[in-house]
């Protein structure tokens, strides 16, 4: 083979793989605006919108929260968000959480419009009792299953792994369309049996 067709299949090669990459490119991009966790427009497509795949109201024994409570969701293997009653978190995108009253049916939808630090920014009186905040809903936005953790002070830490529910409808077989589910928590007390 002449130097001259080494360089030509070479330039060809380049060419293809150049090409595979805008390729590969496209498709990720493409994926991850699929992927997005906030709901999208549905025009022309037959799968209804994207919903969370889970609402968690989160409540203490006694009436409130402590400010120290924090919660820590990982999902899709290595995604954490955090959310803090005393900070809020502003940059969360699949986990929205604000302080509320304790609700009683179907858990309320949960706006963060993109500013979940509206949680931190509540007053207690606005949030539920005369000393702290009591109850905080969220909706995770997780594309499936969840590991939620909970700490606060004087209170047992506790983990739970949330599995997401696929809507049962042959009609959306091909959409993996999640029905949220409701989860109600309560947080417990330490060991002692009373807040520390």
């Amino acid at each position: 083979m002449s130097g001259r067709q080494c360089d030509v299949r070479e330039r060809t090669l380049v060419r293809n793989l150049s090409a595979l990459a805008r390729s590969v490119v496209r498709v990720a991009v493409g994926c991850l605006s699929v992927l997005s966790c906030s709901p999208q427009p549905n025009e022309g497509n037959p799968c209804p919108r994207d919903v969370a795949a889970f609402r968690v109201e989160l409540t203490g024994p006694t009436g409130e929260l402590p400010p120290e409570t924090e919660l820590a969701v990982t999902f899709g293997g290595a995604g954490v968000e955090r959310y803090s009653v005393e900070r809020g978190n502003r940059s969360n995108k699949t986990v929205c959480c604000v302080p509320a009253h304790p609700s009683v049916g179907k858990l309320p939808h949960v706006s963060c419009d993109g500013d979940s630090t509206r949680g931190a920014a509540l007053s207690a009186k606005d949030a539920g009792t005369d000393r702290g905040v009591a109850a905080i809903h969220c909706e995770l936005w997780t594309d499936g299953a969840a590991q939620l953790e909970v700490q606060a002070a004087g209170h047992a830490p506790f983990e739970k792994t949330l599995s997401a529910v696929l809507v049962e409808d042959e009609t959306l077989e091909e959409c993996n369309t999640l029905k949220t589910r409701d989860i109600r928590l309560v947080l417990q007390l330490g060991d002692s049996g009373v807040p520390r």
